[in-house]
């Protein structure tokens, strides 16, 4: 490696300040700047940045100079020397002049001059990329007897930005390149979409040129500098601090006999480049010039046109429409003018006369109230096609006859029609600039470019990874290899080189290998990583007790051997990942999240080698709302990028506390095949099976996710159901207050007529859950006989996520009483119930001391 000078270093004990700390420790000082160095790299800055950042931290530390305070390859030595060794120190160059110690390229002892870097040259900058901007300057003089400065500021002006905006940047002043010849004017202009010009001006600049960066890493960060510089700090009266620097420049490069003094200057800048500035014609014969730019192909069309597109209430009437090359001192086309058709003798050539308001020739439509779309006017220009930059329309003077939306269209063959633009509004003179359009510009590829009517074209990014926007064209910055640190591990398929080729790393050689995720594979679906994720709400947090992945399809062989496991986030230490796999059900993980969205949840696994699952057994909490109704198994290679492989519970099969996950469960689940006792839905209700001459009374009721009773499903409840709209509102029953009822519209009788009775089955009161579930009990508070009591009910359910169509029949409930406990067993609990009740002959079970317990009729 390369070796500085002796001089150099004595010189440079000069440059190392008197503000820099003693090295304490220099061992806490190099895993400090370590670190700094680590999370300099993680926000994407390049070598030299991130090295340079190392240095500077150490420095600060005082340990720059110790003489083993760094480590080259395990060995202890000084920052300083391990510095000057880096092989890329003379290519680390900051684009930015700064002060004294900062300015150097890596090493904070060295300054730039000290290392052999020869001067940039203005081809070095020009050959770089740049960062084009437009800028406006409006002046004014104090010294009317004078030179003129029209015949000095064309040539002083762009030497003079080009110092100032360099040294507000920072940079060598070869780093401007202003576009010459600039466009001066004596007047007052702007560009459209831009602040107005003072009134003040006496004299309008325009000027475009380009920031150029040496540094391809530097481009982002010189980007956000020149946009907070020149565009954020951009204000109504322009950008002063620059203004003011300019005028000073400018007043000094005046020569002293020209008497020449700035009063007033204001300066604005927009981003990309102008390619037309806006000029005063001196007299009436000489139209102003303009340079277009190279890259400008402007699309030419045969045929141009106006269209009304909304109905009119009488004739449209135009009395002169034009076509200009330019919005400002342009020439018109000419053509055979075209037309949907005319009224008698008010024929299209009326339109192109020249004559829009004295004689008062007009075009009128042959159609009367004309339907949208219908009649239209235009020029045809034959072998001539043209390019219309500006269109003015003078309609008719009263509102009958005008359109309030004219579309601007375009044609190749007078059949196929574009549209170019639309004027809105019932005004009898209408006016619409046509902007450019990235057809125009063929031959450019990305970033934008100003329009020609205050707007921009928006050309978009560069498909390519490694490549950069430069002056509107995609530049690759070095292609990838496939050497690269980031394919180190693959093994075949394809991959883009970030500059538009391929590179390509084979395909498998076993025949029973295929190539996924850029590996080749015996078995498709082997990965070193797996994991389940939660696809649906929970009400709760997810606890899982247990998860177990299988080798087989049927859970019979488990998977015991893994690296680690892993998951979207604990809410409890003492709750880890770990405890869903540590094959005890009775510790648990308790997912982060509270109330979990669909893919928010995950626990994994990292397996030693690649494994192949397909089956796996989960264990959630006994709770209904600390469960997920649905999952997702997924595989990774890296643990980063993961690919779905089976989904559970998509398509109306709700996994539950305990459940086995087979491949193919979701295809063969089918609803109505699930015996009722297992089935889960969104909607629950009691339902009063009696007929009832008084209006049904509830104080209470709710709903529970275990035959204890214990696990109240409240929390996942969305909405309060009624059998049908009443005074009383239904949340009275779930308000947790006796002291409040629901009570049914029905059942207000008299006793002189039938129809106002509850029909059983008419009346209930239920409730909407977030998700899918499955109650094992029910409670339901009602007042006493003669007073609102039901003695029949009956639970229902129903899968309907909107109006509810159709509900299915839980169970019933035969003789109940005002406090009713009724459990809802699973099937093989309700059969042995069955039995034991038949045994002892009792239908309804047994009375508890805080109210009535029934196991029901199925």
């Amino acid at each position: 490696m390369r070796r500085l000078a002796l001089a150099f270093l004595l010189q440079a004990g000069q440059l190392l300040g008197q503000d820099v700390k003693a090295c304490a420790d220099a061992d806490a000082a190099w895993l400090k700047c370590e670190q700094v160095e680590k999370i300099s790299i993680a926000s994407g800055a390049t070598e030299c940045q991130f090295r340079r950042v190392f240095y500077t931290c150490i420095l600060q530390e005082g340990c720059y100079n110790a003489d083993a305070a760094c480590r080259d390859q395990g060995n202890p030595v000084s920052c300083r020397e391990l510095c000057e060794n880096e092989p890329n120190l003379a290519d680390c160059v900051d684009e930015r002049d700064l002060p004294p110690p900062q300015d150097y390229h890596l090493c904070p002892h060295l300054l730039k001059g000290m290392v052999s870097t020869p001067p940039p040259t203005l081809e070095d900058f020009l050959a770089a990329p740049a960062l084009p901007y437009t800028f406006i300057v409006w002046t004014s003089f104090t010294n009317t007897e004078s030179a003129d400065p029209a015949t000095l500021l064309p040539a002083l002006l762009p030497p003079a930005i080009a110092i100032v905006l360099a040294s507000a940047m920072q940079l060598n002043p070869l780093a401007i390149s202003v576009q010459e010849p600039i466009s001066h004017s004596k007047g007052s202009l702007t560009l459209p979409g831009s602040l107005a010009a003072p009134i003040w001006t006496q004299h309008t600049s325009f000027l475009s040129l380009n920031i150029h960066i040496r540094n391809v890493s530097d481009i982002q960060r010189m980007q956000l500098e020149a946009e907070t510089l020149l565009v954020t700090a951009q204000t109504q009266v322009g950008l002063e601090s620059l203004a003011e620097a300019l005028t000073e420049e400018l007043d000094a490069a005046f020569p002293a006999t020209s008497n020449l003094q700035i009063a007033r200057l204001r300066l604005v800048a927009r981003e990309g480049l102008t390619i037309d500035f806006p000029s005063i014609a001196e007299t009436t014969t000489t139209a102003p010039t303009t340079t277009e730019e190279s890259k400008l192909q402007l699309q030419t069309w045969r045929a141009w046109r106006i269209r009304c597109l909304e109905g009119i209430i009488h004739r449209w009437e135009v009395a002169e429409l034009e076509f200009w090359d330019r919005c400002e001192d342009g020439q018109l086309f000419s053509g055979h003018a075209i037309t949907s058709a005319s009224h008698a003798e008010h024929v299209e050539d009326n339109a192109f006369d020249g004559d829009p308001g004295f004689v008062r020739t007009v075009w009128l439509s042959a159609c009367s109230g004309c339907s949208a779309g219908t009649p239209w006017l235009g020029l045809d220009a034959a072998s001539n096609p043209f390019r219309v930059a500006c269109v003015n329309v003078v309609q008719g003077a009263t509102a009958t006859n005008m359109c309030g939306r004219i579309a601007v269209e375009a044609s190749k063959d007078l059949t196929n029609w574009e549209v170019q633009g639309e004027m809105l509004g019932l005004n009898e003179r209408q006016s619409l600039c046509v902007p450019r359009t990235p057809e125009d510009f063929p031959s450019l590829q990305c970033g934008s470019l100003e329009d020609g009517c205050g707007g921009s074209i928006q050309f978009g990014a560069c498909p390519g990874s490694q490549e950069i926007c430069d002056r509107n064209q995609c530049i690759c910055q070095g292609r990838l290899e496939v050497s690269d640190v980031r394919f180190s591990n693959w093994e075949c398929g394809d991959h883009e080189d970030g500059c538009g080729a391929t590179l390509r790393f084979g395909s498998c050689n076993s025949s029973n290998a295929t190539c996924f995720n850029n590996r080749c594979k015996e078995t498709a679906f082997t990965a070193a990583h797996w994991r389940l994720v939660c696809t649906g709400n929970t009400v709760a947090r997810w606890v899982v007790r247990e998860v177990r992945f299988h080798a087989d399809g049927l859970c019979v062989i488990p998977h015991t051997t893994y690296r680690a496991a892993r998951s979207s986030g604990s809410q409890y230490s003492q709750n880890p990942a770990l405890f869903a796999f540590d094959g005890e059900t009775s510790t648990s993980w308790i997912s982060s999240c509270h109330a979990c969205e669909p893919l928010e949840a995950w626990l994994s696994l990292e397996f030693t080698t690649d494994v192949v699952v397909r089956c796996v057994r989960i264990y959630q909490h006994s709770s209904t709302s600390q469960q997920c109704p649905s999952l997702a198994l997924e595989y990774s290679d890296d643990g980063t990028v993961w690919s779905r492989r089976h989904d559970y519970g998509s398509t109306g099969l709700t996994i539950g506390e305990s459940s086995q996950l087979e491949a193919d469960m979701d295809a063969k689940f089918v609803a109505e095949e699930v015996f009722v006792e297992e089935r889960f839905a969104y909607v629950w209700r009691i339902t009063c099976m009696q007929e009832m001459r008084v209006p049904w009374k509830v104080r209470e009721f709710n709903f529970f996710d275990n035959e204890e009773c214990s696990n109240s499903l409240r929390g996942a409840v969305t909405d309060i159901l009624e059998s049908a709209p009443s005074t009383w509102p239904p949340g009275n029953a779930y308000d947790q207050s006796e002291s409040t009822i629901w009570r049914t519209q029905c059942g207000e009788c008299d006793g002189t007529s039938d129809s106002c009775a509850c029909q059983p089955g008419e009346a209930y009161i239920g409730a909407r859950f977030l998700r899918r579930v499955r109650p094992r009990c029910f409670s339901v508070t009602q007042l006493e006989e003669n007073r609102g009591l039901c003695n029949k009910l009956a639970i229902h359910f129903s899968d309907d996520t909107g109006q509810v169509q159709s509900w299915t029949l839980r169970r019933t409930f035969d003789e109940v009483g005002p406090n009713v406990w009724g459990v809802l067993p699973p099937r093989a609990s309700l059969e042995m119930n069955q039995a034991q009740t038949m045994w002892f002959g009792c239908r309804c079970g047994r009375s508890a001391a805080d109210g009535q317990l029934l196991s029901g009729q199925p």
